[in-house]
């Protein structure tokens, strides 16, 4: 977020759209990877949890093989691709270097989180997600400093963003490989071990997740390739902004979703479905949550927050786009953890042609709008949203019917969180026009911790059972008479 404005300052938002671009265009190379790795730790985790080390060393062995063999395929396409990308896309003919060598970092950064894949399941086995988690907030803040020292000392450059991603990929690399050697030295790589059986074994499900990957690609990778296309580069600068700020949102889900991802790959392994859905609606009132307090507080302080960010700048349209992005993946950040299930249980065909056929739509919508209405940029991220609520009715059905449960299991959580995202979002506007301006950080950051606070009590009133008010009650009690004493 920091380097956002900063980037914005020394390259201008024709530049930084490029940045989203490549991230974009690089993604694509999940269409064969993610056949590959999706299944793969699950069926190492499994594995390991029911003792069958030897077998998980199999499975581990294996993808790693495989992973190297497709970096070294892919890189060769990959240069030669990025060598004739101004035949693509379209680039100011004083840019294409520039952006060439952004693409050739990005992709070098993408071949080191392809390789992690089989390391990182160490901390879903030994359960250390945490540990995930604080090696990217260093990776962060690694990656700022080096931009941050090289635009300042240097002419500026868009290539430095990839340069300082690939070497921030590198640290997150050698930590997971160091991490699965102290964690989990039971699991070896041996070649011998490498099994054919095991790859047609991946990709025998995998393949579902691969076809999936299309559908997401049209769902959310498209647009800033048809923007650079149909609209100007300015505006698919704002659309990249847009994007990075909903997707920023969107990775706080991911996080909790992700977090508790270990327990329930155990739970499942046991044969323990009650357990199992029972830490699923946990995750979906957590997300639910963090969501409605989200878009409650935004709306309210997104305008101020945006002004201060970048700077005094003009943001009335990227306001706007920022809240349509963020309201697209809020509305369905309750059921984020459901797509689990889907994994777990090895179901993942109909996932995929729910989410191919709304990408078809998604990418066509886009087009269509785009060439024949005046909403330009609005065509892209209203598309997206509008299309995504059909996961609010796919996702919990489904994933009720792999478990094997009554099919309403999961909507009386999605009806509360609609409920309290509408409460909240209305409440904290009301608030807001009897409330100062965010005229400064300082200003803005008071205003963000009142809201903040008030959006979770009235998350907490709606969405805890009378149960878990009590225990909560019990807890604070327990606290402040701690503190009382101290």
């Amino acid at each position: 977020m920091v380097l956002v404005p900063y980037t914005l300052k020394h390259l201008g938002y024709e530049l930084y759209g490029y940045i989203g671009l490549a991230n974009t265009a690089v993604s694509y190379i999940d269409i064969i990877s993610v056949a590959l790795n999706s299944m793969a730790g699950r069926y190492i985790a499994v594995n390991y949890h029911r003792g069958q080390k030897e077998q998980a060393s199999i499975y581990y062995s294996s993808i790693l093989v495989a992973n190297l063999l497709l970096t070294g395929m892919v890189s060769v396409v990959g240069f030669f691709a990025i060598d004739n990308i101004d035949n693509y896309i379209i680039i100011n003919s004083s840019f294409v270097n520039d952006v060439k060598f952004l693409f050739i970092w990005i992709l070098f950064n993408y071949f080191c989180t392809l390789l992690c894949n089989a390391f990182s399941v160490s901390t879903v086995i030994t359960k250390r997600l945490d540990l995930t988690y604080k090696v990217n907030i260093f990776s962060v803040l690694f990656r700022s400093g080096v931009v941050f020292g090289m635009l300042e000392v240097f002419v500026p450059h868009v290539w430095y963003i990839g340069f300082a991603t690939a070497v921030s990929g590198v640290v997150y690399l050698i930590f997971h490989v160091n991490y699965k050697k102290r964690a989990i030295s039971d699991i070896v790589f041996l070649p011998g071990y490498f099994s054919w059986n095991c790859l047609s074994e991946f990709l025998k499900y995998g393949i579902w997740s691969s076809f999936n990957t299309i559908g997401n690609m049209l769902n959310n990778g498209l647009d800033l390739l048809i923007s650079n296309l149909m609209l100007q580069g300015t505006l698919t600068g704002k659309i990249s902004i847009a994007e990075h700020v909903g997707i920023l949102f969107y990775s706080s889900t991911k996080a909790v979703t992700s977090s508790f991802y270990p327990e329930q790959l155990e739970s499942y392994a046991k044969g323990k479905n009650e357990v199992l859905i029972n830490q699923l609606k946990k995750v979906m009132r957590i997300n639910s949550v963090l969501c409605s307090v989200v878009i409650a507080v935004y709306y309210s302080c997104g305008y101020d927050f945006l002004r201060l960010w970048l700077g005094g700048a003009e943001v009335d349209m990227l306001f706007e786009l920022t809240v349509i992005t963020i309201l697209t993946y809020i509305i369905t950040g309750v059921v984020n953890p459901l797509y689990n299930v889907f994994t777990l249980t090895k179901k993942l065909a109909l996932p995929f042609w729910v989410n191919i056929t709304t990408g078809l739509m998604n990418a066509t919508g886009i087009y269509l709008l785009i060439k024949n209405t005046p909403l330009g940029a609005y065509a892209v991220v209203l598309t997206t949203m509008v299309l995504n609520c059909v996961h609010l009715i796919d996702t919990p059905l489904y994933a009720a019917h792999c478990l094997k449960v009554s099919l309403k299991t999961f909507y009386s959580i999605i009806f509360l969180h609609l409920v309290c995202c509408t409460i909240n979002s209305i409440t904290i506007n009301i608030l807001d026009k009897f409330l100062f301006t965010g005229s400064n950080w300082i200003l803005l950051g008071i205003k963000i911790l009142i809201y903040g606070m008030i959006a979770v009590f009235i998350s907490f009133l709606i969405l805890t059972s009378r149960e878990e008010k009590k225990v909560s009650l019990k807890m604070g009690k327990k606290i402040f008479h701690g503190l009382f004493r101290l």
